[in-house]
C-alpha cells in the first residue's frame, strides 16, 4: 500500500495514536462512561489527535520542490546512462522516478493528476526505448519530456511559504544535461 518509509511510520503512528485514544477513553467503566459529556470529550481529543497529525504531515512530508530536486537529479543520470548505452541503469531510473513522484502524489493531491499524466505520456514512452534499446527512440521521448516538464512549469501556479502567490513556475527550466550532474562520482557504463 505505502512504497515511501516515511509515509509508513506516519500511518502507523496516527493508528497507534488513534487507539491510545480510543483505549483511553474506553478505559473509564464508570457509569458516567456513556454520557454525552464522555462522548464530546472523546470526540475533542480525536479532533485534537487530527489537527496534530495535519501538522506532523505537512512538517515531515516533502514539498514538491523537493521532490522535483530528486526527480531532476534522475532525469539527468537517465541521460547519462543512455549515452553510455546503459539500459539497465535507465529503467532503474525511471522506476525510481515514479517511485519518487508517488510521493509527490501523495502529498500534493492537487499536483496529482498531472504528475500522473507525466508519468504516462513521457516516462513510460522513454522506458519503451530504454526496453527496445534504442538510442535514437531515447533521444526524441528525452527532448518530449524536457519540453513537458517545461511546458508543465509554465502553466503551474503556486504559493512561497510566506503565502505569496507564484504565477507561474516557468523560471525553472529543464534542458538536456551538459555537465554530470554528480560530479563524475558515478561510471555510467555500469559493469
Amino acid at each position: 500500500m505505502f512504497k515511501n518509509t516515511k509515509l509508513k511510520v506516519l500511518a502507523i503512528f496516527a493508528v497507534l495514536a488513534l487507539a491510545a485514544i480510543v483505549l483511553a477513553g474506553c478505559g473509564n467503566t464508570t457509569a458516567s462512561s456513556s454520557s454525552a459529556a464522555d462522548n464530546g470529550d472523546l470526540a475533542k481529543k480525536v479532533d485534537s489527535l487530527q489537527k496534530l497529525m495535519d501538522v506532523q504531515q505537512k512538517s515531515v512530508n516533502p514539498g514538491l520542490g523537493t521532490v522535483m530536486i530528486e526527480y531532476g537529479q534522475r532525469m539527468g543520470k537517465l541521460w547519462y546512462s543512455a549515452q553510455a548505452k546503459n539500459w539497465d541503469m535507465v529503467r532503474y531510473q525511471i522506476d525510481e522516478m515514479k517511485e519518487i513522484q508517488e510521493t509527490g502524489e501523495i502529498t500534493r493531491p492537487a499536483r496529482a493528476d498531472a504528475l500522473k499524466a507525466f508519468e504516462g505520456k513521457y516516462l513510460d514512452t522513454i522506458d519503451k526505448a530504454a526496453q527496445a534499446k534504442d538510442a535514437a527512440q531515447f533521444e526524441t521521448a528525452y527532448k518530449a519530456a524536457i519540453d513537458g516538464c517545461n511546458s508543465c512549469h509554465k502553466s503551474a501556479k503556486g504559493k512561497a511559504g510566506d503565502g505569496t502567490e507564484i504565477p507561474t513556475y516557468g523560471f525553472i527550466k529543464v534542458q538536456i544535461p551538459t555537465g554530470d550532474p554528480t560530479n563524475g562520482f558515478q561510471d555510467y557504463k555500469g559493469n
